[in-house]
């Protein structure tokens, strides 16, 4: 049903619908704001008896709180109306109805009510004037009970209405904007587009937000939601690439998307991870990241929304491989600061004017980083401090970080402008991408001197670290550090994690590349002993901690290690000794130089990406006819790839994917199936239940046959 009908049916069967795409970029999009079909909330909210005229009631409309409402609920199937289903507009009007089950939506009503508060934290506020303001984005994360996340991108803009009163009811007519004169005055009432998505896929979404306001600008606000859904609909059609070497672009109307591979199996971010670095010093950076290692109650306070939810999750990825499991919500409102006094860690960000000091007063041992004016504060510690990383470890990060160029704009000073204007779009996110690239590097070969290590001597079956020579000759802040460190749950899980992993990821192949690195110093320095004339007096052994080695190594050194870390920009290669180092014009090399990893530790190059094309998008597209044709074009690269497990073991995944979506569920499951000899690690994890659904329903397939026979 199409809700311009004026028909009142709340489940709206999508034409030609197939089956869902099981990694689709987007699950569900919601709609909040006001519309005519709610809008007899404003009849409430206005006295009737007060000056009715229009100044008078434009004057009282603008600054006017609303409750906003769910409107739409859409989904790669069906779309719901739940204002349309309530069957009306009295005071029982909840914004929901339960009666529709959460499967079918696939999103919870717990979560429609949720956000609702937090893309409108500071309420939904109407606007009567020539131009509204200017539209904005912002995303969240939602955990559940189990710690599973959920990403949410919105886009927040300003409807046009003009007023209609009646008696003493007033409703909103929508308008065309196009037939009204340039000076006209308009009800401009808030509205709010949500994607949500088990990936954190902000800047494509975002982008593909702002497409969509583009479009419903460009026609009158009557076609409101035939535009909205046909432009949605095509979204759910858009694939997610597994880690590896495909790319996916797509073509959407005015729009070329591109949607990159996860940078690494710890990171899968689609934001720039040099959002801290923007806001904070490299001091400051590393004093939270100490704070997150230590699992220590931190606040991030900012003035935009945005910024919360961007430096949060940037800090996770830092501590990567190390996984943070306590409560973690980026962007809190008003409504919920009374979860500071929560027991246990956490993760919060909060408008800067909410958290004033008669809100922290009672809360005990509170970090907060202040995003907007690079300030940290401890609230209410025994002591003024809580310890920090090792200085040696914070030196050699920082000799690295400081020679990397931070700027696209310093590394294409001396070169000519790129015509046309899209190459040069393209190479800078290129640029960037490999920019973050190297900074997860960095982090990662930070993680690796605090960590690395410790994990292989505890795994190997020592119970006591504190025992042993090498702890006991650190000195005493790095003592303190430690002695908080070993008690978090992010080393537990980073211990159980590296006894239980059957394949060695990037951290293990540096942890061990670095220990193998620092016996042959230790063999080369013995030899050299061994040939050089021993003096008559002995001096007494040096039992410092040298600061080119990591704190825990069972191997003393007294000569700085040398290891190489090539970044992987091109433009942009580290080599380092003790660390990393500066980024040049040669060629990018991987971290390790190891036949067991043929790209960058933390991703690709993206000059080794494979492409694939979607197939067209820019008409009317059935489902089933898009995924077969996506499923040829993966047929092809999949001959062509056989001895390529790099290529082969993607489009496996993407193929099987697009099968289930087509119905073709035997041939879905037969692909993974394939899949499994391949690549293990791309198999669908128990948050994806691609691989159950794929069983049952062949499962299902065969009791039926059975049955006929």
């Amino acid at each position: 049903m199409n809700d311009c009908d004026g028909e009142v049916c709340t489940l709206d069967q999508h034409p030609a619908a197939s089956h869902k795409l099981p990694n689709s970029l987007i699950d569900v999009c919601l709609i909040y704001g006001v519309d005519e079909k709610t809008s007899g909330s404003l009849s409430r909210l206005l006295d009737p008896t007060s000056d009715s005229t229009s100044k008078g009631l434009h004057e009282k409309l603008h600054q006017l709180e609303v409750e906003p409402y769910c409107l739409a609920i859409i989904n790669a199937l069906h779309t719901h109306f739940p204002h349309l289903s309530s069957g009306g507009l009295d005071d029982s009007y909840v914004s929901i109805d339960t009666a529709v089950d959460e499967k079918e939506l696939e999103v919870s009503w717990d979560v429609v009510k949720t956000l609702q508060k937090f893309f409108f934290p500071e309420g939904a506020v109407i606007e009567v004037t020539n131009e509204p303001s200017p539209a904005s984005t912002m995303s969240i994360v939602l955990t559940d009970i189990n710690g599973l996340r959920t990403y949410c991108t919105g886009l927040c803009f300003y409807r046009p209405f003009t007023i209609i009163e009646n008696g003493s009811e007033y409703r909103l007519e929508p308008c065309s904007r196009k037939s009204y004169p340039s000076d006209a005055r308009f009800v401009y009432i808030p509205t709010c587009a949500v994607f949500i998505s088990s990936s954190p896929c902000y800047n494509i979404q975002k982008e593909l937000l702002s497409c969509l306001l583009y479009k419903l600008t460009q026609v009158d606000d009557l076609m409101f939601w035939d535009v909205l859904k046909k432009f949605v609909q095509k979204l759910f059609l858009l694939p997610l690439p597994p880690p590896g070497i495909i790319c996916i672009e797509f073509s959407l109307d005015d729009y070329a998307g591109r949607i990159c591979p996860p940078m690494s199996g710890f990171v899968n971010l689609d934001i720039r991870l040099n959002y801290p670095f923007l806001s904070l010093s490299v001091d400051h950076v590393l004093q939270v990241v100490g704070a997150l290692l230590l699992e220590q109650r931190i606040v991030f306070i900012s003035t935009s929304y945005t910024l919360l939810t961007y430096n949060t999750e940037c800090f996770l990825g830092y501590i990567a491989p190390l996984e943070w499991r306590s409560t973690y919500v980026p962007v809190l409102p008003s409504e919920m600061l009374a979860l500071l006094d929560a027991p246990g860690s956490y993760i919060y960000g909060c408008h800067t004017a909410c958290l004033t000091a008669d809100v922290t007063s009672s809360v005990e041992e509170l970090v907060v980083v202040d995003l907007d004016k690079d300030d940290i504060r401890m609230i209410n510690y025994p002591e003024s401090s809580i310890p920090k990383i090792p200085n040696e470890v914070c030196e050699s990060f920082k000799q690295s970080y400081y020679q990397l160029k931070r700027s696209y704009e310093l590394e294409e000073a001396d070169h000519p402008m790129r015509v046309p204007a899209i190459q040069t779009l393209q190479h800078r996110r290129e640029y960037e991408h490999r920019y973050d690239i190297c900074l997860l590097e960095l982090f990662l070969n930070l993680m690796v001197d605090l960590f690395g290590e410790l994990t292989n001597y505890l795994c190997s079956g020592h119970l006591r670290y504190e025992e042993s020579s090498t702890y006991k000759s650190a000195n005493k802040d790095t003592k303190e550090f430690y002695k908080i460190a070993l008690q978090t749950d992010l080393f537990s899980l980073l211990l159980q994690n590296r006894n239980t992993k059957t394949t060695r990821d990037s951290f293990t192949l540096l942890s061990d590349k670095k220990r193998r690195d620092k016996r042959a110093t230790v063999s080369c320095a013995l030899t050299e002993e061994e040939s050089t004339p021993k003096p008559v007096k002995q001096k007494s052994e040096d039992l410092s901690i040298p600061k080119s080695r990591s704190l825990f190594s069972r191997n003393h050194s007294h000569q700085p290690t040398t290891t190489s870390f090539t970044g992987s920009i091109e433009s942009l290669t580290v080599s380092k000794t003790s660390s990393l180092g500066k980024l040049s014009l040669e060629q990018p090399r991987s971290l390790l130089e190891s036949d067991t990893l043929n790209d960058n530790l933390c991703g690709c190059d993206p000059s080794s990406y494979y492409t694939l094309k979607l197939p067209s998008l820019q008409d009317e597209v059935l489902p089933h006819k898009f995924y077969n044709a996506l499923c040829d074009t993966l047929t092809d690269v999949i001959k062509e790839s056989t001895a390529s497990t790099d290529k082969l073991a993607p489009a496996l995944y993407l193929r099987a994917c697009g099968l289930i979506a087509a119905g073709k569920f035997h041939d879905g499951f037969a692909d993974f199936a394939t899949l499994d000899k391949h690549s293990v690690q791309l198999m669908p994890s128990q948050r994806c239940h691609v691989y159950h659904l794929c069983m049952i329903r062949t499962s299902m397939c065969v009791c039926v046959c059975v049955l006929e026979c």
